[in-house]
């Protein structure tokens, strides 16, 4: 396959084609070194992604002006160190400063008050740690994709739309004008 194309399963059946203008970055922040190898293995080996790896959500902060382009973060991070900011923390901090940046949220926590706060600070998806998070991370990731051509799609078909309105003006205007000139 030619570089800079990857095909992806969407939701486990289809697959699709996306073009890289450029590899794509990924931070994923998490305080057990053992999860952020295991899922930075995971996105490298589905996507090829450049992968960094952060044990605190400062760290991550740290490096935000990389612009990365997802960040996979733990809800949990003072595990190892008691002063740590929380997930939760840091996604507000992240979509406040970086809006642009999409945040998928993980977590050991398998409950819904969690995922909906997540959410409603501005996760674009919520992952629970545990035998099927590389498949969910992957959907998570997925769905990305999709969300970003359809927002590509949309701004095509609006730029189209004000092509076909200035066209519109022109030629109303173009009308007058020449009859007014008495051309027709």
């Amino acid at each position: 396959m030619p570089s800079g194309i990857a095909k992806a399963p969407i939701f486990g059946t289809t697959t699709f084609t996306y073009m890289a203008q450029q590899k794509k970055l990924v931070y994923v922040v998490d305080d057990d070194p053992m999860q952020v190898q295991m899922m930075s293995d995971h996105l490298i080996e589905k996507f090829g992604f450049d992968v960094r790896g952060f044990s605190t959500g400062e760290e991550a902060v740290n490096n935000l002006t990389n612009h990365p382009d997802i960040v996979v973060l733990d809800y949990y991070l003072n595990s190892v160190k008691a002063e740590a900011r929380n997930g939760a923390e840091i996604l507000r901090f992240i979509k406040k400063e970086f809006p642009n940046i999409q945040v998928i949220m993980v977590s050991g926590q398998d409950s819904m008050e969690v995922a909906v706060d997540t959410m409603t600070y501005g996760a674009a998806d919520y992952v629970v740690k545990g035998d099927n998070q590389f498949v969910r991370l992957q959907h998570a990731v997925e769905k990305l994709f999709v969300n970003e051509r359809l927002h590509e799609r949309v701004n095509y078909y609006r730029s189209l739309s004000t092509i076909s309105i200035v066209a519109v003006v022109l030629i109303i205007v173009l009308t007058v004008v020449l009859a007014a000139m008495g051309v027709i």
